[in-house]
């Protein structure tokens, strides 16, 4: 395993909100495991069910939780805003074969505000295994929400081996860098949600400390990180 700095390349903005973005949550949707499975996990999969396949990431295990040792995203862009909008024009609803509801149903007009980030890159700091990182990204072409529409097209993955603190992976600058449990931090705030994939399943919802938050890491967990170069 090594220190490693994973970069997607972009041709297009980013959209959605990307605090939910870990790499850990892209390889895996990229895993054989996972990818092209007949039954795809939902909101109301039972938590036995989730499928955890093995990803050439290392794990972190401290106080009876653990995490995938990579970051949430990281960039340099700026936030943009565009809207997705449809409106059928008369030459359209002339052409209905019935009526129809411009304000509801699934026929109605919208305007649909999309954040965006515009970056020419976005980057992970990971510990893994940079052949194995490579060839499951292979299969990501796309990040992001709203990618039917054009968003978050990454033209080519590097990963270069960084010479850092591997704990940044977990916090830098006294700022959490990717989802953690609450108990693995001294006096930070914290909320409820998931702190590994998928992200957005209920039944993984724990007290956890989002990116960004200002955060002190226990020595048990400091220690659980070092060993893992």
């Amino acid at each position: 395993m090594s220190l490693l700095r994973v970069t997607a390349h972009m041709a297009s903005p980013l959209a959605g909100a990307q605090h939910d973005l870990h790499l850990d949550g892209v390889l895996l949707a990229a895993s054989p495991g996972i990818r092209g499975d007949k039954a795809p996990i939902t909101r109301s999969t039972p938590l036995a069910e989730i499928l955890y396949p093995p990803v050439p990431i290392a794990t972190i295990r401290a106080r009876g939780h653990w995490v995938y040792a990579c970051s949430g995203l990281e960039h340099d862009g700026r936030p943009g805003l565009e809207r997705l909008t449809k409106r059928r024009d008369p030459t359209d609803t002339e052409s209905l074969a019935a009526n129809y509801s411009a304000r509801s149903g699934p026929g109605r007009n919208y305007c649909l505000p999309i954040p965006t980030i515009e970056t020419p890159t976005c980057s992970w700091l990971v510990i893994g295994r940079r052949r194995g990182i490579l060839e499951l990204l292979r299969y990501v072409k796309q990040l992001g929400s709203i990618r039917r529409q054009g968003y978050g097209v990454v033209t080519r993955w590097t990963a270069e081996h960084e010479e850092r603190d591997p704990v940044e992976v977990l916090v830098r600058d006294g700022r959490a860098r990717r989802y953690m449990p609450a108990e693995w931090t001294a006096g930070a705030d914290w909320t409820r949600g998931p702190t590994r994939p998928p992200y957005w399943h209920p039944a993984l919802s724990e007290p956890r400390v989002v990116p960004g938050q200002p955060c002190e890491l226990r020595p048990e967990v400091v220690a659980a990180v070092s060993t893992l170069r």
